[in-house]
């Protein structure tokens, strides 16, 4: 089931979100901010480009995730903090754009927002999508909590990392789980993660499957630039997602209105 909101400024956005919370009756979500309407909520790997180049389906496609990350983890060896673990360099790798079961969200509202509208010129509907990691687990997993990086009930359905098993096969639904703080990005987006597992369709649709809820905030293209601006004076600003050089200097450019 998903609870539909559409709105048309900042404080309209605030209490849809707190009028989901009330027929969710729940007080915490995740938060995953799209720029357009039309985007299935799909991670990297399972997206269609990758999709069309195999056809064996999830095996094949997990095979290709697990190349690329030994393939990460060999060649960006210099640049890794020492000691950092396998589930630290996958988080990192999604992070750099490698395709990865992972699909982001966020614990800050505000930052969804401000990622599904940042680049207005690529707007088209914008919306931002809202689950309870608790209610989504207990409905995926019948366990009712947020599951931790480190647990080897993760561990086993990244890369299937426990060898120990020779039969054991990723499970088909997704999980939410924190992540291991390993970079500034993480941290500054106060990040969070689902994690798929064999089923290739959209969360929406998965979640659909199994009586979940989810909710979704649309905001029409008209009211975008006015409503960015309202985050970005609340202190949402391009260095809460991206720290270091590349967000400061586009703060600098949006100060000086040399930038949508």
């Amino acid at each position: 089931m998903i609870i539909n909101k559409t709105v048309n400024n900042l404080a309209e956005y605030l209490i849809a979100i707190d009028e989901i919370k009330k027929e969710f009756g729940t007080h915490y979500f995740w938060y995953r901010g799209v720029s357009k309407d039309k985007y299935e909520l799909l991670p990297t790997l399972y997206r269609q480009n990758i999709l069309n180049k195999r056809k064996e389906g999830a095996e094949d496609v997990l095979e290709i995730e697990r190349t690329v990350f030994l393939d990460f983890k060999s060649k960006s060896f210099p640049y890794l903090d020492n000691g950092i673990e396998d589930m630290g360099i996958y988080q990192i790798m999604r992070h750099y754009g490698a395709p990865t079961r992972l699909l982001d969200w966020t614990e800050s509202a505000l930052i969804a927002l401000f990622f599904a509208i940042y680049e207005i010129d690529k707007c088209d509907n914008p919306c931002v999508w809202i689950i309870d990691p608790l209610h989504f687990n207990n409905g995926m997993t019948s366990k009712n909590y947020i599951f931790h990086i480190n647990e080897n009930f993760v561990k086993k359905r990244i890369l299937n990392q426990d060898r120990t098993d020779k039969n054991y096969k990723i499970p088909d639904e997704p999980i939410a789980f924190y992540p291991s703080n390993v970079n500034e990005k993480i941290i500054s987006q106060q990040s969070c993660f689902v994690l798929f597992g064999r089923n290739m369709n959209s969360l929406d649709k998965i979640a659909e499957s199994k009586e979940i809820k989810m909710g979704k905030i649309k905001l029409e293209n008209k009211d975008i630039k006015r409503i960015k601006d309202d985050v970005y004076h609340l202190g949402i600003r391009y260095t809460s997602i991206f720290p270091g050089f590349e967000g400061i200097v586009k703060n600098l450019l949006y100060d000086l209105d040399l930038t949508t």
